[in-house]
């Protein structure tokens, strides 16, 4: 992780709201502040929103969304997408009490929903430092290629990747879980990367694939530049 994004996701933490921008039916940008409720890093942002509302239809809609947060003089403006989660653990870990105002049945109230925002590009202006970088589309947390795996047929229901889902297909996975507490979207951008826990992963008689989320890993790293 470069610097300047080591101090994006330090920014981050000290934010309390985010500003999140969604596109209209007229296809107009559309902000509003939310409550950071948690972060990735700071390309991962999660917050609670009404399922009914104007902004999650939209979403639902359109997954294209653009985010930004700022403190003492200091900013970082992305672009990205939103997924809804309705349901899960996502709803779960997420939940704060203080909600209970809006949602009176709490985490298991039916209009409760999550919003996690994941940046494909971003903009920074921290400590005087301005430059844009862009990222690679990543499936995966480990670097497995989700786009050619039949999970329908072999876990029962459609995945989209566990970049974007709250557990891995098969269950709980460490790999993931280790990944999103350190802040990387994927397992390129760690600085233990490749470590010995991803190592043995990807070599796995059952879950493996010879070392090549490895190589996919790497080119994501790779794919991330600035412009």
């Amino acid at each position: 992780m470069k610097e300047i994004e080591k101090k994006a996701a330090a920014l981050l933490k000290r934010c309390e709201t985010v500003i999140l921008s969604s596109v209209t039916e007229e296809g107009t940008p559309r902000p509003c502040v939310v409550s950071k409720l948690k972060a990735q890093g700071f390309r991962t942002i999660f917050a609670a929103t009404g399922l009914s509302g104007r902004k999650t239809a939209q979403f639902q809609k359109n997954p294209l969304a653009g985010a930004c947060f700022f403190l003492d003089g200091d900013s970082v403006t992305m672009t990205g997408s939103v997924t809804v989660h309705t349901s899960g653990k996502t709803l779960r870990d997420c939940w704060q009490d203080w909600m209970l105002e809006h949602f009176e049945q709490g985490e298991s109230d039916p209009d409760y929903c999550v919003l996690q925002f994941t940046a494909e590009e971003a903009t920074f202006w921290i400590d005087g430092e301005f430059c844009t970088i862009r990222y690679p589309k990543a499936e995966s947390r480990c670097g497995i290629c989700c786009s050619e795996m039949d999970c329908k047929n072999k876990f029962g229901f459609d995945c989209r990747g566990c970049v974007r889902e709250p557990d891995a297909p098969w269950g709980h996975c460490e790999i993931k879980a280790c990944c999103e507490e350190k802040g990387c979207l994927h397992c390129g951008e760690c600085e233990d990367f490749p470590c010995g826990a991803l190592q043995k992963f990807a070599f796995d008689p059952e879950q493996g694939d010879q070392g090549k989320r490895l190589e996919t890993c790497r080119c994501w790293q790779k794919g991330a530049k600035l412009c």
